[in-house]
């Protein structure tokens, strides 16, 4: 049976924990908030058939993902909750709670409320996180916004959802899906699982960035992803070719011209045209952020109409 409010799950090291209210849930999982012990979650996996009594577990990263440090929302610890009835298992993992943090996307959706300078924080700090991630060996196998989430008044970046994760030198042969597709590199999207770099990962963070930014960009994107992302994708390299970035976005702020172009240059679909995070970071690095707006710069701003002069 699924996980339910009120369920006493045994973890290894935690003890007993019981299931609270429902937090959230998504295609394969849901999570839970913990009744007695503040500061938890539990993230509960779909069930599943085991084979001769075990339960292969080996669906989610999670179970093996080795990342430390204080940007990384990665589990404390796991279980496997057994339903004998049924001949079934639940994976159920453990993560600490990530109180008041919102969803990056809630931010690209909103970005008028955001300042572009606490906008630029973000990603400043979702592209060093990015970089320990590949850095330590670790691709995250899913990014995308809402696997990004932060604090709106201490701009702390987590990463989170590894469930998808993988070695950056992998040997997977799967040519399925897995993911969120409108955030997908087209090699990904074309090829499967089994093509995932980090080359992959520098085109998703690119666009988020690029739609974190700028409202224009923001738009543009939900317009390509609202018309299917293969299909845009496709298209644009019957059009345009391999070589041209999708999202060759400009800006008039001149101090974050060069880093917009670079940012362009991430979404060439090409692999092997693709500057590299490295390049990105370094020109984030170049931006002087007290030059930036502190206030609310994405906003429209109003448009002031005079009416012609009377001729009498």
């Amino acid at each position: 049976m699924m996980a339910v409010d009120g369920d006493v799950i045994q973890f290894p090291k935690q003890g007993e924990l019981q299931l609270g209210s429902l937090l959230d849930h998504g295609a394969n999982s849901s999570i839970f908030y913990v009744r007695n012990q503040t500061g938890f979650v539990v993230k509960a996996h779909h069930s599943r058939s085991r084979q001769k009594g075990e339960l292969d577990v080996s669906f989610s990263s999670e179970t093996k993902i080795d990342l430390s440090g204080p940007g990384f929302c990665v589990p404390i610890e796991w279980t496997v909750v057994h339903d004998d009835e049924r001949n079934k298992g639940q994976l159920v993992v453990l993560f600490k709670l990530l109180k008041d943090y919102i969803h990056l996307e809630k931010a690209i959706t909103n970005i008028g409320e955001y300042s572009e300078q606490d906008r630029f924080v973000l990603s400043k700090r979702l592209a060093y996180l990015l970089f320990e991630a590949h850095d330590n060996g670790w691709l995250h196998g899913d990014l995308q916004p809402r696997n990004v989430m932060f604090h709106p008044k201490t701009l702390d970046v987590q990463l989170i959802d590894f469930e998808w994760a993988l070695s950056t030198n992998h040997a997977v042969k799967d040519d399925t899906l897995f993911g969120v597709e409108d955030w997908m590199a087209p090699e990904l999207l074309f090829y499967g699982r089994k093509s995932h770099s980090i080359a992959s990962e520098v085109w998703a963070f690119a666009k988020i960035v690029l739609s974190l930014l700028a409202k224009g960009a923001a738009s543009r994107n939900r317009k390509f992803r609202s018309d299917g992302n293969a299909d845009s994708i496709r298209n644009h390299i019957t059009t345009n070719g391999e070589k041209v970035p999708l999202f060759d976005y400009d800006t008039e702020i001149e101090t974050l011209r060069t880093l917009f172009s670079c940012l362009s240059r991430a979404t060439i679909p090409d692999i092997k045209s693709r500057v590299s995070l490295a390049e990105l970071i370094l020109e984030l690095d170049r931006v002087k952020i007290r030059e930036l707006n502190t206030f609310q710069s994405a906003s429209m701003p109003f448009e002031i109409i005079c009416p012609e002069p009377s001729t009498t």
